[in-house]
C-alpha cells in the first residue's frame, strides 16, 4: 500500500499469484524428480553419474527458463485475459509477470541448484540462502517502492534481484567446492538437452520420467482451481 497505485498495486500483484504458480509449478516438480535421481547416485557413490544427473539437471532448468520466461513475457496479458483480470489492473499485473518471468532463469537455477544441494546432504545451505534472499527482497520492496514509488515493477525487481543472489550463492557451492558435484561451463552445453530426453527413456542417469512427471504434475490441479476460483471471483466484483 506505500506505493502510489495503492490498492490498484495491491490487486496485479496478487491478481498474478495463481497464474504464475501454474506456469512455474511444473518445473520446480521437476526439480524435486532430479534430486532424487542424484540422491540415488549420491548413495551409491557413483560420482561420475552424479556429475552426469547434476549437470543435466541444471542445463534443463536453463533451457526451461528460456521457454517459460517468453511465456510469461510475450503472454502475460493474454493470459490475464483468459483469467478475466479486471481492466483496471490487467496493464499493471501484466508488467509485474513480464519483469518476474524475464528473472526465470535465476528463479529456476535457485531451485534446481537447491534440490541438488538436498540431495547431497546438505539442506542447510538453501534455507540459508532462501533467508538471506527473502530479507534482501524486503529490503528491496521498502527501498524501490516507498523511496523510488516504482510500484509494481519495484516489486518485481525486488524479487527477481533477490532470487538472483540466492541462485548466485548456490551456483558458487556447485562449482567452487570439492564435496559437491562440480560444475563447469564446458559440461553445460546443448547435448545436454538430448542427455535429458535419454533420461526421460530411463537410459540416462538424469531425470527420469518416473519421479518427474508426477511430480511435476501434482500442483497443477490444485493451481487450475485457483485460476478458476479467481475468474469467479472477478466474475462477482463486476
Amino acid at each position: 500500500n506505500f506505493a502510489r497505485d495503492g490498492s490498484r498495486a495491491v490487486a496485479a500483484v496478487s491478481s498474478t499469484a495463481a497464474l504464475i504458480n501454474l506456469l512455474v509449478n511444473v518445473f520446480m516438480g521437476m526439480s524435486v524428480g532430479a534430486s532424487v535421481v542424484v540422491a540415488q547416485r549420491w548413495g551409491a557413490n557413483d560420482r561420475p553419474a552424479v556429475s552426469r544427473a547434476v549437470h543435466t539437471a541444471i542445463t534443463v532448468a536453463l533451457y526451461s527458463s528460456l521457454i517459460v520466461g517468453a511465456i510469461g513475457v510475450f503472454f502475460a496479458k493474454p493470459l490475464l485475459r483468459l483469467m478475466d483480470s479486471p481492466d483496471d489492473v490487467i496493464d499493471l499485473a501484466a508488467l509485474y509477470m513480464r519483469i518476474y518471468f524475464l528473472g526465470m532463469p535465476v528463479n529456476l537455477l535457485y531451485n534446481f541448484g537447491a534440490a541438488v544441494l538436498r540431495a547431497v546432504g546438505d539442506t542447510g545451505r538453501p534455507l540459508y540462502y532462501l533467508t538471506i534472499s527473502g530479507i534482501l527482497n524486503v529490503l528491496l520492496n521498502l527501498l524501490l517502492v516507498i523511496v523510488f514509488h516504482l510500484s509494481v515493477a519495484g516489486v518485481a525487481i525486488a524479487t527477481v534481484v533477490s532470487q538472483a543472489v540466492s541462485a548466485v550463492l548456490e551456483a558458487e557451492q556447485l562449482v567452487l567446492l570439492d564435496r559437491y558435484p562440480n560444475l563447469t561451463y564446458a559440461d553445460l552445453s546443448g547435448s545436454r538437452c538430448y542427455d535429458a530426453m535419454d533420461a526421460y527413456a530411463d537410459a540416462h542417469p538424469g531425470l527420469q520420467i518416473r519421479y518427474t512427471l508426477p511430480l511435476a504434475g501434482g500442483e497443477c490441479p490444485n493451481d487450475v482451481g485457483e485460476l478458476r476460483l479467481r475468474e469467479g471471483e472477478y466474475e462477482l466484483a463486476e
